[in-house]
Formats: C-alpha cells, sequence, structure tokens
C-alpha cells in the first residue's frame, strides 16, 4: 500500500512533545491492519469511520478552543481524551499525540501551554486531512468470490 505519513513539519510548537519528530501523521501499519481485520467490510466501514473522524473533529476543535477562553479545563481533558482515542483508531497518531500532550499539561497544571497545544493539534488536523482523504479514495470494494 502507499505510505501515507509525512516528513517533519519546520513550525515547532513552543513547548514541544520530545516524541513528535518521530511521530507519524497517519500510521500505515494501522491502517493496513485495520483493512486485514475488517476484511470484506474495510472499505465501508473504514469510509463511514474515516468520514466520522473529518466532520467531527473540526467541530471538537472548536469547542476545545471555547473551553480555553472559557478556562473549563475539564472540558478540555474530556474533549482531548475522546479525540485521541478516534484518533489512534484511525492511525491519526501525531493528532492522538498532540492530544496527550494536551492531558499531560492539564494534569502537570500547566495551562499557559494549551493555547499552543491547540495550533499545534490543529496544524496536524490539516495536515491529516488530504492523507486522510488519499487513504479513503485508495479503498477497494471487496471483490465477489461467490461466482
Amino acid at each position: 500500500m502507499t505510505d501515507y505519513s509525512s516528513p517533519q513539519q519546520s513550525n515547532q510548537p513552543v513547548h514541544p512533545n520530545p516524541a513528535d519528530a518521530e511521530v507519524e501523521l497517519l500510521e500505515q501499519s494501522r491502517l493496513d491492519e485495520l483493512v486485514r481485520v475488517m476484511g470484506p467490510f474495510a472499505k465501508e466501514t473504514l469510509e463511514e469511520a474515516i468520514d466520522h473522524f473529518l466532520r467531527e473533529t473540526p467541530l471538537t476543535l472548536i469547542a476545545i478552543a471555547q473551553f480555553l477562553d472559557e478556562q473549563a479545563l475539564d472540558q478540555i481533558a474530556k474533549r482531548a481524551h475522546r479525540l485521541r482515542g478516534g484518533s489512534l483508531t484511525i492511525g491519526a497518531t501525531r493528532i492522538a499525540n498532540y492530544c496527550t500532550q494536551i492531558e499531560a499539561h492539564l494534569h502537570e497544571n500547566t495551562p499557559e501551554y494549551l493555547a499552543q497545544d491547540l495550533a499545534s493539534l490543529q496544524a496536524a488536523f490539516d495536515a491529516t486531512i488530504p492523507l486522510l482523504a488519499a487513504f479513503r479514495a485508495s479503498l477497494t470494494p471487496p471483490t465477489d468470490t461467490s461466482g
């Protein structure tokens, strides 16, 4: 299959996650495993999952930004945790990495880094969109073996 990872971007966050340079935007091995496990249901199921992710993530990012303005840190933690899970499910590892970073900053009581974390998360999502679209377009319908 095609490698949908991307080289490291030059815009480093102010408080970078040390592992970020090593984190792919989209983990090809995860995508390959999903296709293998889902078998004939892979195309339809992954199209739905990708569509849901691409539709819901912008709403989540807007909510996190609003909660940041309101200093509703518990709500930021909930949204970041949920987004991290969805990201890991479809192999969007850099997005998941930034969600983990947000959770860590909340746990460490260092919310001063959250605005930069959110900007990095948005940039990672923006860079992941075309990779997910390309992967989605590469999915093939199941072949009919009955005949």
